[in-house]
């Protein structure tokens, strides 16, 4: 799991040393699940919004009047 910090944070994901991290800061592991459920992060693969192909028009042919 990964997550993008939204602010800055510290948390002890060993349990026994406090680890700071800045806004912007990408977290995996536990210290990812830790942020997010803080609700100081979000996975960025789970809020990717994903976008409708565009319809395109076909080209227009230009007519030529008579021979060639």
């Amino acid at each position: 799991m990964k997550a993008v910090l939204h602010q800055d944070w510290a948390c002890a994901p060993e349990g026994h040393t406090t680890r700071r991290y800045i806004a912007g800061d990408v977290l995996e592991g536990k210290a990812a699940a830790m942020a997010i459920d803080d609700g100081v992060g979000f996975n960025p693969v789970e809020e990717t919004k994903v976008l409708p192909v565009m319809e395109t028009k076909r080209k227009q042919i230009k007519q030529t009047r008579g021979g060639k």
